[in-house]
């Protein structure tokens, strides 16, 4: 179970890939628009 999911959600976590994923979520959850403070500064 050591090499399940939850190693490879902490890698996730750890590298920070998730503030970016969450950001397009919320961008799409938006309709695309980003009308929050981007913390990656992709306010393109």
């Amino acid at each position: 179970m050591g090499r399940g999911g939850t190693s490879e959600l902490m890698k996730i976590i750890l590298s920070g890939a998730w503030i970016d994923m969450a950001s397009g979520f919320l961008r799409y959850q938006r309709g695309g628009v980003a009308s929050i403070p981007d913390p990656l500064g992709e306010s393109a």
